[in-house]
């Protein structure tokens, strides 16, 4: 098996064993009158993307919809060829989802303390 069909499914695992407790948790956060709860971003304290690129506020509809997008864009990777411009745009599109799902869920036990941070590296070096 190749390398990107496992980091893939690892991701489509992750996504099928968390994603109910993680929209149950954004619902809440995003809510919540806690001082974090504004805050959205990479890491354990919600950091912006590079140091400089605010992560967007994004509803909990919104959150539903992207966790949808990325899956799609995962086994649209899986399905197709590496060397398809398709898989190009997949792997592109399934990044920005990434990024814009862990930035919300940043405080949520599954995703934080770094978790997500080799995932986020991944699909930088799978769009490059």
């Amino acid at each position: 098996m190749s390398f990107i069909l496992l980091f893939c499914l690892g991701q489509l695992l992750m996504i099928a064993l968390h994603a109910k407790q993680q929209i149950k948790f954004y619902s809440w956060f995003s809510m919540s009158s806690l001082k974090d709860s504004t805050r959205r971003g990479l890491s354990s304290r919600g950091y912006h993307f590079f140091g400089i690129i605010p992560m967007p506020h994004i509803t909990l509809d919104q959150l539903k919809l992207c966790i949808v997008i990325y899956v799609i864009t995962l086994f649209s990777m899986i399905l197709m060829s590496s060397t398809t411009f398709i898989w190009s745009v997949s792997s592109g599109l399934s990044c920005l989802f990434w990024l814009l799902i862990s930035s919300s869920l940043w405080a949520e036990t599954s995703l934080c303390y770094h978790r997500e941070v080799l995932s986020t590296i991944v699909h930088l070096y799978l769009v490059l």
